[in-house]
C-alpha cells in the first residue's frame, strides 16, 4: 500500500497507486507498457495519463527516491561486488560517488570544431575594453559634476 503521508500532496486515484505498486516492483522493472498495465488492472490510456499528471509523477519519484534511500547499503555493496568481479561501470559509478573520479568532457567549437582561442582572446579584450570605456565614462561624467 502507498504511505500517502509523505510531503507530497498529491492524492493518487486507486488505479494510480495500483500502478505505482507495480512500477515499484522489482520484478516488473523488464515488464512492457501492457503488461505493467496488466499487472496492475488497469488499462494502458490509464497509464499514459496518469504520467501527463505532474503530481502522479512527483510522487513516483519521490517513492522511488524513497525506495532507494532506504536500500542504499545493499545497492552500494552489488555495485562493491560487481567491480570487483572487473566490471568497469560498476567500479566507475563507486569512484565517482567517492569523488575519486570525474569524466573528461570535451568542449567544441561551432559545428563540432575546435575552438579558436584566438577568437576567445579577442572576444575577452573587448569585453576588457569596453567595460575600461564605461569605467572612464563614469570617470569622466563624475569629474564634471564635480566642476560644476
Amino acid at each position: 500500500m502507498i504511505n500517502l503521508d509523505s510531503p507530497n500532496t498529491y492524492t493518487p486515484t486507486l488505479k494510480e497507486q495500483d500502478l505505482i505498486e507495480v512500477l515499484l516492483d522489482p520484478e516488473s522493472r523488464l515488464l512492457t507498457v501492457s503488461a505493467r498495465c496488466q499487472k496492475a488492472g488497469i488499462d494502458r490510456s490509464t497509464y499514459y495519463d496518469a504520467f501527463k499528471k505532474p503530481g502522479f509523477v512527483r510522487l513516483y519519484r519521490d517513492m522511488c527516491v524513497s525506495l532507494i534511500s532506504q536500500n542504499l547499503g545493499p545497492i552500494i555493496r552489488a555495485f562493491e561486488k560487481e567491480a570487483m568481479k572487473g566490471s568497469y561501470n560498476h567500479g566507475k559509478v563507486l569512484l565517482e560517488m567517492a569523488g575519486l573520479y570525474t569524466e573528461k568532457r570535451e568542449v567544441s567549437g561551432p559545428g563540432g570544431g575546435p575552438i579558436e582561442l584566438a577568437a576567445v582572446q579577442t572576444a575577452s579584450q573587448r569585453l576588457r575594453n569596453a567595460v575600461a570605456d564605461i569605467s572612464a565614462r563614469r570617470l569622466t561624467a563624475g569629474s564634471t559634476e564635480q566642476a560644476d
